[in-house]
């Protein structure tokens, strides 16, 4: 059934590489933003900015190929979907990276933000492999499935890390703000890697 819904079309297959890359450059973005927490180098941030540029062209050309009639009409606002949500995670990464410019990070929050930024570029990785197994009709439940053990695990941390912010002193108003909405950025990515997966998880129980 899967086969001969998901066809092999010529347009489909590069509507296909191109969301493939889109996920290589999700996983780019993800490490890199990981090395800007760790290291603190300022120049990544633009780094960041232009990897957000080319998963942003990405993003349309896959939305023009499918108005142009890639795929059945079925799948095509599920591909739709999942190509826009990998690109609001990449988005909220590029937040993530703006807002390093603007605070330090507290050295008691250091070490679980750090541990969230490198679940983050797992969940990508997973993703990225949960993809690969979508194109070939493969089982997606165990991938998936650790997608969402990881979103967990990130939720988790997110929480206790608002708790413990709760004693951090900050200089003024604005550095709280700041502070507050990059913790808020970086734990939300997970959300979208795991509302990706489940797309994913859906169209390929759709056509079993």
């Amino acid at each position: 059934m899967f086969k001969r819904i998901f066809t092999r079309e010529q347009r489909e297959e590069v509507v296909l590489e191109n969301i493939q890359e889109h996920l290589g450059l999700l996983i780019k973005t993800c490490k890199m933003v990981d090395e800007l927490i760790r290291v603190g180098n300022r120049t990544l941030v633009e780094a960041v900015e232009d990897l957000e540029r080319q998963a942003d062209e990405i993003r349309r050309t896959v939305f023009a190929k499918l108005f142009e009639g890639a795929f059945i009409p079925y799948l095509r606002p599920h591909i739709y979907r999942f190509t826009e949500i990998v690109d609001e995670a990449v988005d909220k990464l590029e937040d993530v990276a703006r807002y390093m410019e603007l605070i330090k990070i507290p050295p008691e929050l250091f070490d679980n933000i750090v541990s969230i930024s490198e679940m983050n570029t797992r969940m990508a990785e997973l993703l990225d492999l949960t993809f690969q197994a979508f194109r070939k009709g493969e089982d997606l439940r165990e991938k998936v499935l650790a997608i969402r053990v990881y979103e967990k695990r990130i939720d988790d941390l997110d929480h206790l890390i608002k708790s413990e912010s709760k004693y951090v002193k900050v200089d003024n108003f604005w550095d709280g703000r700041w502070l507050s909405e990059f913790l808020e950025s970086l734990s939300t990515v997970s959300d979208y890697l795991e509302d990706a997966a489940d797309v994913l998880s859906l169209i390929r129980l759709s056509l079993a």
